[in-house]
Order: C-alpha cells, then structure tokens, then sequence
C-alpha cells in the first residue's frame, strides 16, 4: 500500500509540479517532493524485500504454532529458514544503498518543513533498518557457530569493565568459558581473570608499553586485551588460556558491564542464582558495584572466588536460564535489538574461526578490528592505568580540523580536551596498585591514561603537546633509564601510524593533548576541478558518546559540501559540523572549484 501510495504521489508531483504557480503555497513542496518520495519508494522497498526473506523463518515458526520462543526453538531448521530468505535480505541491502544515493541528493535545509519531517523521519529510520538488515544476512552463520548447531563449539566471553577502560572496552575483570552444542549450554565455568594462567608456565615477554606505563614485568590473560585491534587481542586471549588452562576455543565474545545492562533490560528482569535475588535495570550497576565490595556474600561452594566474580557467574547463568524458560515474540524482539544495539555500539565484540561468520563480521564491523579504509583515518584509544575505576568520572572531547592547501596537500590537527571531574583530595599522583573495601573508592582518584591515537600510514609528526613521563609513575621511580627511552612516534600496525603520551590528570583538573601531523597525499582524491577528501572515525570500545568536532578547510578557490549518512549536506569554507561517537562515523566532502 504504501509503494503504491508514494508512487502516484511521485508521478503527480512530477506531471503537475512545474505547472503549479509559484505564487500557490503548495507550489514550492510540490516541486521538490520527487527526490523525496523516491527516497520513500527506497526504504520501502528495502522493507518489502526484508518482510520477503523474514517469511520463510516466520512460515517455519507457524507450523510449529510457537507462541514462545527460547535458546532451544533456534535449530538447523531455523538457520535453514534464515539462509532461505538470504537472497531478499541482499536485495534488501541493495535498495537501502540507493536509498542513501537519493539521499545525498536531498538538503533538508531547503525544504518545506513537511517535506523535511519526512525526511528526518527516514534519517532516524534507515540506520536501524540498516542494521537489522546486517544481523539478519549474518543470521544463518551467527547461529550455526553461535549455538553449536552443526557440532559442539566452545568459546571464551570476557568481561569487560568500562570504568578501567582498556583499547578494547575495559579490564579484563573474567571471563566464561561457554560450550554450546545444539542450542544447548552443555558447559559453563567462569574464572577470575588473574586465576586462567599457569603460574609454573613462563609468561611472554610483555609489549614495551606496558612496561613503561604498567611496569609490568610479564604478560598475563587480565591485560590480553592490550591490543586496539581485537582480533589481534582475541587471539591473544586464545593463546594465555590454551596456556594457563591447556584448552582451545572456537571464538572470543567480549562484552561489557553496558551490554549486560542493556541486555538485562530487555528480558525485564533475571533472578541471580544463589541468591535468588531479583535484578532489573534499576539496580544491576548498583549489584556490580557492591560485588566488588567484600561484603557481598558468597556461598559455600564458592568460597575460594572472590565476591564480585560468584556474582558475574551467577548473573549469565541466570541470562541463560531465563532465554531458556521461553520468550514472548515481543520480548524475543527486544532481546535482539538489544544484541544489535551492543553490536553497532561496540558493546559487544565477536571474533570466530568460522571463515564465513569471520567475513561477515568484518564487513559489519562487529569485530572491533581497526577499520581498513582509503581516505583519511582517525582512533583515539585511551588506557586506564592507574589501577583504578576512575573512568566514569572523566569526561572528553575530540576536536579534529583538517586544512587542504591548493595543491591538495593536507595537514590535520587533533586536540584531545580531557577533564576529571572526580572529587578526592590528593596532593600528588602516585601509580600503584590500592586494595579497598567499597567499589566507589575506586572511582575517584588520579586518571593514568596511556593514549594511543591511529592515523594513515605516511603520516608525518609536525608537532605535539609536551607531556614528559609523570614523575609519580612507577617507571620514573623504579626505572628512570626506560622512562628516557619513552617516544611520541610509534610502530606502524594494521596500516596505521601510532602517536602515543602517558600522563595522568589529577582530580578535578583539565589536560589537552595535541597532535599536529602531515597528512599522506592519497586523503584527497583529485578528478579535475573536484577533489574528494573521505575521513573515517573509529569509536573506542567501550566508550560512550565522546563529541567531536570536526573542521575542514578547503583551498580558498574550491567549496566543500559535506556527506554524512542520512544527514543534510553542509557547504561553507570552512565546514564546521558536532557529532557523538556512539559508533563509527564516515565523512565524505567534495570540493568543487568556485
């Protein structure tokens, strides 16, 4: 109804706009309604293609007359049905692509606001209808490896905890190891992250920087995730536990505290084993909180492990019990768009040895690898140090600004404005290691950042903040010679160059750090009279919505427009534009001589 509905609007619009006379109200909406309405006809198209593949799984569920669903519903069968349905979800995918050309067409600036509603009402629309698109296409492989449906998988889910930030999403506080065979849960034991390695095996040789801003003298399964590609630190993660407990794994799962949270609310409520306490939105950061504490109370058979992780492991087995007692549809819905919502956010990161699901979540991003893409690039990572839960007290912003000289050459200045906004009075900042009995004495404090920002290969250093080893540190203590050694300028790792400063900021100050670097010619793309410059911008795991101000400069003889996805075109010299880091963002400007 609707495609047949916007489509005699469009020829209506088309046949007897330009006849209209301008001095009718109606007359300027009329003429500018086909882009809009072919940009309607694209997502609806998109949804009767999606609505297409979803028949098969939805005919499947019918003959069965489930009025529930669970772990266990989700069988070959259901995988079949998704894979059935593969070929619509890929027109499906087709047709949002389109839509996004018909939107680069369209200022809503320029429109009558009826016009412009509708507009911004695809804008909020067509990001989630694209994402939904993604986890239905990876459905079928998803749940194949995911619950072991063609043989019995194991996997190792970490958790991680935001509020000691780490290039992954956060410290590494445990982890599970999960075997899945046939949508059952068939094993599910859970380990303190200190308690994986084997002490009597000798531990590798830990990355000069965590030396420096850790001083740590080897390399455990805790700090793993040291890597910003996670990839690179799921294997890691495989390689200590093949160590420490003499097994291997499937695939690494990382989520963190948020993605429990958001999760949690979308079942509505668990009820913890062993306590039988009851768990909602509104108190599970509280129940996190309080299981760092050593009051919590711990069971008998569970003596030996620590408050905080008898809590953990009894808050996913109680995840799982309750997908296991069946889901309403509607509460089956939510649960996935939460899972999709942890995706697209970083909140939850997947890394398998399946070569198909593998491909499937790099092309989506989902597995936090650091981003191959032409153009100009930009990561910001930042690591926690200070053997603290300081992070949800630091607030920061990105401010990015890029000039193009005439002869396309370009240079990029990226200031890093961070403040702590904690309350506890200290004199200095000393890095060491404290052991409290309330979690919330963790979360005030000095913040230690090791920062690490990723930039295109070729990037050349021009000028940086000063920012000297922190003489509170343990290296400037007990190490002053390596401190000396200590370099701005780092490796060049998945086709990136590093810069990095380690210092720290005491409670209730604020610190930029500035970068100033030499851009490699390939970030402009010269056609004649138009140049194209393209910027991705890769979110931190882990992060919430950091602001960042992004500023380009073109020649003074060229205009630039701005393309984000499912925004209007901004066009000035310079562009100036504010967006949140809740996920990856991609820009693309065209400049065009005057």
């Amino acid at each position: 109804g609707a495609e047949t509905d916007l489509t005699a609007l469009k020829d209506v619009a088309e046949r007897y706009g330009p006849l209209v006379p301008g001095w009718l109200p109606e007359a300027q909406e009329l003429r500018q309604a086909p882009p809009v309405l072919e940009l309607g006809l694209d997502v609806v198209h998109a949804g009767q293609y999606t609505l297409a593949g979803l028949n098969p799984l939805a005919q499947a569920l019918t003959r069965r007359q489930l009025s529930r669903i669970s772990l266990s519903t989700f069988d070959a069968d259901m995988a079949s049905a998704l894979e059935a349905g593969a070929p619509q979800f890929t027109l499906a995918q087709k047709a949002m692509q389109q839509a996004r050309a018909a939107r680069r067409g369209i200022d809503a600036s320029t429109l009558p606001p009826g016009l412009a509603a509708a507009v911004i009402a695809v804008d909020a629309t067509s990001p989630r209808l694209d994402a939904s698109l993604k986890l239905a296409t990876a459905g079928p492989a998803l749940s194949r490896t995911l619950l072991g449906l063609d043989r019995p998988r194991s996997f190792l889910i970490l958790a991680q905890n935001t509020q000691e930030l780490r290039p992954t999403g956060g410290f590494l506080s445990g982890v599970w190891l999960v075997t899945v065979d046939k949508s059952k849960v068939t094993r599910l034991d859970f380990f303190n992250s200190s308690d994986v390695d084997d002490r009597l095996v000798q531990a590798p040789v830990p990355p000069r920087s965590l030396v420096i801003t850790l001083w740590g003298g080897i390399w455990t399964f805790r700090d793993s995730n040291w890597s910003a590609d996670f990839p690179t630190a799921a294997n890691q993660a495989r390689e200590f536990y093949r160590r420490g407990q003499g097994e291997t794994v499937d695939g690494v799962i990382a989520v963190d505290e948020v993605a429990v949270r958001n999760l949690v609310e979308a079942l509505g409520s668990v009820t913890l084993q062993y306590t039988g306490e009851r768990v909602d939105p509104s108190n599970i950061q509280q129940k996190l909180e309080y299981g760092m504490s050593s009051r919590f109370w711990s069971p008998p058979e569970s003596s030996t492990l620590p408050a905080k992780k008898v809590l953990m492991k009894g808050l996913l087995e109680s995840i799982l019990l309750r997908m296991n007692q069946g889901l309403s549809f509607p509460e089956g819905g939510k649960v996935v768009r939460s899972i999709l919502q942890n995706l697209e956010e970083k909140r939850l990161l997947v890394d398998m040895d399946d070569q198909t699901l593998k491909g499937l979540l790099h092309a989506y991003q989902w597995d936090g690898a650091v981003v191959q893409r032409d153009g100009d690039y930009l990561l910001v990572t930042d690591t926690n140090v200070g053997f603290n839960k300081v992070n949800g007290a630091i607030t920061q912003g990105l401010d990015y600004q890029v000039r193009i000289d005439d002869d396309g050459k370009a240079t990029a200045r990226l200031t890093i404005t961070y403040t702590n906004t904690s309350r506890k009075t200290l004199t200095t900042c000393q890095q060491q290691a404290t052991f409290v009995s309330d979690y919330k004495e963790w979360q005030e404090g000095c913040y230690w950042d090791f920062l690490r920002t990723y930039v295109p290969e070729g990037s050349k250093l021009l000028g940086t903040s000063f920012v000297p080893i922190p003489e509170g540190s343990m290296v400037a203590r007990f190490g002053p010679e390596m401190a000396s050694t200590w370099n701005v300028v780092g490796a060049v790792l998945w086709g990136k160059q590093e810069f990095s400063h380690f210092f720290t900021i005491p409670p209730g100050q604020t610190r930029q750090i500035r970068f100033e670097y030499a851009l490699p010619a390939t970030v402009v793309r010269r056609e004649g009279d138009q140049w194209t410059y393209t910027l991705f911008v890769e979110k931190q795991p882990g992060t919430k919505a950091i602001p960042l101000t992004l500023t380009i400069v073109a020649p003074s003889t060229m205009l630039p427009t701005v393309w984000a996805p499912y925004a209007s075109p901004m066009t000035a010299n310079p562009v100036r534009l504010v967006t949140g880091l809740y996920t990856n963002k991609e820009f693309h400007i065209v400049m065009a001589r005057r």
